[in-house]
Parts: C-alpha cells; sequence; structure tokens
C-alpha cells in the first residue's frame, strides 16, 4: 500500500527588488554576530524592505538552519525548496562553521522554544 503524501506550503518570503535570498540570511548572520538583539535585527530586515512577518519568518529559519547545521548530522540538511532560508543559512554554516560558534556557542544555554522569537 502506497504511503499518504502529505503536501507542504513552501516556507519563503517575498523578497524586495535585487535582494537575494542570500542577502538576507547574511544580514541576519552578520547583525547576529555583530550582537544586535533579534527586535533590532527584524527592525534591519523591515528596512530593507521585507514585511514584518517575512522578517520574523526569516530570523526564525536562518537560525533553524544554523542549528541544524550544528548538529553535525547531514540528515538534518533543510529541504531546499520547502525551507529555502534554513537551507541557505545550513549551507552557509556548514561551509563556515565559526557562524555556529558565534551565534549558538556550546556554552550557550538552550533557550525554551517559546523565547527563540521575543516579538
Amino acid at each position: 500500500m502506497p504511503k499518504e503524501r502529505i503536501e507542504h506550503q513552501a516556507l519563503d518570503i517575498a523578497l524586495p527588488e535585487r535582494t537575494s535570498l542570500h542577502d538576507v540570511v547574511s544580514e541576519v548572520i552578520d547583525r547576529g554576530r555583530q550582537g544586535w538583539e533579534p527586535e533590532r535585527v527584524r527592525q534591519a530586515l523591515v528596512d530593507l524592505g521585507l514585511s514584518a512577518g517575512d522578517a520574523d519568518l526569516a530570523w526564525d529559519r536562518t537560525h533553524g538552519g544554523i542549528v541544524r547545521a550544528g548538529s553535525g548530522a547531514r540528515d538534518n540538511r533543510p529541504d531546499r525548496h520547502h525551507d529555502p532560508i534554513a537551507w541557505t543559512a545550513y549551507e552557509l554554516a556548514v561551509a563556515d562553521r565559526s557562524i555556529i560558534r558565534d551565534l549558538h556557542p556550546p556554552d550557550h544555554p538552550p533557550r525554551p522554544w517559546w523565547r527563540w522569537t521575543p516579538w
């Protein structure tokens, strides 16, 4: 008997003109490395031209991809088509492991899921 196929909505955002997904993910990473609070990063993304909801999603999925890369398990690689933001962040973090160290250091205590996005 064939397994049931479940369709998922892609976790993507509307990009401003002349802005790539790589630009958005890099903005989240760069601002995080500079110690910016999530709300300030969100505002920077809105200033870049994203909607508030898309800025929230970009922050969340970027960090999701970085956390997955930090696991070291290739099976945790996000799907490129379903979750392109997390996939981009994952690929950047795998290529440059200092992203993981800088944004999610091993001595940093894990936060409960409800505290990842404060807005």
